[in-house]
């Protein structure tokens, strides 16, 4: 009787703790700060373009299943929506500081995957690629850069909401590296 007990009291706790684990390990990927260096372009923003060109072929929305099988999975090549247009154009405004040069900024979504997997854990994945162009005035390209980002996540708790946190957050990392890339190049 009391290796009975002793057997589910471990049980329980085994799981509780599980997933705990799991949650905290998900939002503490989430509040990861990225940005560890500073830079910035000399000069000021005219005009922001942000151009989608993921067409990857995969759908374009993923819907979680409450309750999913072993083998459960699906990718999605998400349309950018207006609130992450707007928000990329916020960042790009941040990375510029002075008066001395006006700038245009281009900045293509090149490849942007959601993706769920199941199997013992439930994995959540996003990747996303941006090339971003500076232009001058006379409409010359003065400086380009490429950014990639990509964060997994494993847990016993996936959620179409997580995704999209991730994925988001992969864009600001992404449009990250794109303007480290570019403020090497313009000093």
């Amino acid at each position: 009787m009391k290796v009975q007990f002793w057997g589910s009291a471990f049980i329980v706790a085994f799981s509780i703790i599980t997933l705990f684990n799991s949650c905290t390990a998900k939002r503490a990927l989430l509040n990861k700060e990225f940005r560890l260096e500073e830079f910035y372009v000399n000069g000021v923003v005219s005009e922001i373009e942000i151009i989608d060109l993921n067409t990857s072929g995969y759908k374009k929305s993923i819907i979680i299943p409450m309750f999913t099988s072993r083998h459960d999975n699906a990718t999605a090549a998400p349309i950018l929506n207006q609130t992450q247009k707007e928000r990329l154009k916020n960042q790009i405004r941040m990375y510029f500081k002075g008066y001395d040069n006006i700038y245009s900024v281009r900045c293509y979504l090149q490849e942007g995957i959601k993706q769920f997997k199941s199997g013992f854990f439930e994995k959540e994945y996003a990747r996303v690629t941006l090339r971003t162009e500076i232009i001058k005035y006379d409409k010359t390209v003065v400086a380009e850069g490429i950014g990639f980002a990509e964060l997994k996540a494993q847990s016993f708790d996936a959620s179409d909401k997580y995704l999209s946190e991730i994925y988001d957050k992969c864009l600001d990392m992404a449009l990250y590296n794109c303007f480290k890339s570019i403020s090497s190049k313009m000093k």
